[in-house]
């Protein structure tokens, strides 16, 4: 799929919905299922697709400005996808993220080596700090939550996560992840 601007999907100053879902359903079903693995219900899974959806249609008139969806549906998804896990109770851990993404996306037209250099990033991590970030990206605990789990300030946590996100940022720009 050529990445389309939003306003490839405007029609007589309305949003082409059915076109939308017909092009980014199936990049939304991968960023859920990158997410989730199998920890949610097929059922579950389509219902985060829909409120994707309903989301941009819902706040259209308020976001023409975007120039790209891809990354505005997907941080919709995710957002949905994390309040569901916390719904459901369920946490996912890193090596289920890395399995997926080694063994589902292989579509060509998504790069997944970001993704790849990120889970190998992490995986270096010391174990305070992937703790810390499972708890906060793939659990969806609260920092207020995390702090009192590692028995930490949660000011310490807040810092650490600013620490390890800009780590991690750093690893991805160089675009290589050294062992």
């Amino acid at each position: 799929m050529k990445k389309k601007i939003m306003n490839d999907y405007i029609v007589n100053n309305k949003l082409d919905l059915d076109l939308v879902i017909d092009d980014y359903t199936p990049y939304i079903t991968k960023v859920i299922n990158n997410m989730v693995g199998n920890n949610l219900t097929r059922e579950d899974k389509e219902e985060i697709i829909i409120d994707t959806f309903f989301e941009l249609w819902k706040n259209f008139n308020n976001n023409k400005q975007i120039n790209t969806l891809d990354a505005y549906l997907a941080g919709i998804a995710r957002n949905i996808t994390k309040n569901k896990l916390k719904q459901n109770n369920v946490s996912v851990n890193i090596e289920d993220i890395e399995m997926l993404a080694k063994y589902s996306c292989y579509d060509n037209e998504f790069d997944n080596s970001q993704i790849n250099i990120l889970l190998k990033s992490i995986k270096k991590l010391d174990e305070t700090s992937k703790q810390i970030i499972n708890l906060y990206y793939y659990s969806s605990k609260p920092i207020k939550e995390i702090a009192s789990i590692m028995n930490m300030s949660e000011t310490n946590i807040k810092i650490r996560l600013f620490r390890i996100r800009k780590k991690l940022n750093k690893e991805i720009e160089r675009g290589e992840c050294y062992e």
